[in-house]
């Protein structure tokens, strides 16, 4: 599967995905990150059942504290 991830094409193995998925695979918490696939935002309590699909841009925003 080959898919845009913040500006990048990605290839993967895998021949489905969700986002939590991919959010394990880049080892990345799914508490302070937030997803967008084809520029819709997709919801924390959806990760689990949203699926990438080949070809799908997706953007993974991490959440920065500071002050």
């Amino acid at each position: 599967m080959k898919i845009q991830l913040n500006g990048k094409e990605r290839e993967f193995t895998e021949e489905t995905l969700t986002i939590s998925d991919l959010l394990a695979l880049l080892k990345l918490p799914p508490g302070p990150v937030a997803a967008q696939v084809n520029e819709e935002i997709v919801h924390r309590d959806a990760y689990a059942t949203h699926p990438i699909n080949d070809g799908d841009i997706v953007e993974i925003f991490t959440m920065l504290g500071g002050g």
